[in-house]
C-alpha cells in the first residue's frame, strides 16, 4: 500500500506517447488539500523547525531542531 499524505493510492495506470515519453496516472481516495500559508513570504527552514504546527506539518521535528540548535547550526537554515 502507497499514501500521498493521508490519501490511500488505489490504482495506477502507465501511460505513453507516440513519442514513448511515459507518465503515469495514480488515483487515491481522498482530495488533497493543498498548502496556504497565511504569509506572504515563504518561511524560512529555521521557522518551519521551530513551529511547524504553524505551517500544519504534523511529523516530530523535535529532536532534529534541538541537534541543530545544540550544534549551532541555525544560520545553516535562515
Amino acid at each position: 500500500e502507497y499514501f500521498v499524505n493521508n490519501a490511500k493510492i488505489t490504482r495506477s495506470e502507465e501511460f505513453a506517447s507516440m513519442e514513448g515519453f511515459k507518465q503515469l496516472l495514480y488515483v487515491i481516495d481522498e482530495i488533497l488539500q493543498p498548502f496556504v500559508s497565511s504569509r506572504s513570504l515563504p518561511p524560512t527552514a529555521f521557522e518551519l523547525l521551530e513551529k511547524p504546527d504553524l505551517y500544519e506539518i504534523r511529523e516530530p521535528l523535535s529532536a532534529f531542531n534541538y541537534r541543530v540548535k545544540q550544534e549551532e547550526l541555525k544560520e545553516l537554515f535562515q
